[in-house]
């Protein structure tokens, strides 16, 4: 039977500025209780000019209770087709297609890893927010 649950939890985290070409791992949450991810989004503190060439790639993973899970659970990719994001832009990540990669368990570490092509794109911050349904 799927989960129809109407609460959610929410759990929120940061993440500094980063200079063009510089990558960066930042643990966002650490899930309270087992159930499926529904969203993540990144609020930005700056404006980021969308640009193929230099593209900041954000990955979500669950790295499990050990921290150390490869499985991708969202991205978010600041090429053009994306598009521009203004300061104080909420934008909701893409979710994983697979939806086992969505299931969390209490204790799971969920961490964003920023990679980016050729010189990088900057950013001045942002803060991220998880959206969890817990199992019923």
């Amino acid at each position: 039977m799927p989960n129809t649950s109407p609460y959610q939890d929410k759990q929120h985290g940061y993440a500094p500025a980063v200079a063009a070409g510089t990558d960066q791992d930042s643990i966002i949450a650490v899930i309270d209780r087992a159930g499926t991810v529904t969203g993540i989004t990144l609020t930005f503190a700056g404006a980021i000019t969308a640009a193929d060439a230099t593209a900041r790639t954000f990955t979500a993973y669950n790295r499990g209770t050990a921290g150390v899970g490869t499985t991708v659970v969202a991205t978010l990719v600041t090429n053009v087709a994306q598009g521009n994001i203004l300061n104080g832009d909420e934008v909701s990540m893409t979710l994983s297609g697979t939806a086992a990669n969505l299931v969390v368990a209490a204790g799971d570490v969920i961490e964003i890893v920023e990679t980016h092509a050729t010189t990088g794109t900057a950013h001045s911050g942002w803060r991220s927010k998880v959206v969890v349904r817990p199992d019923c």
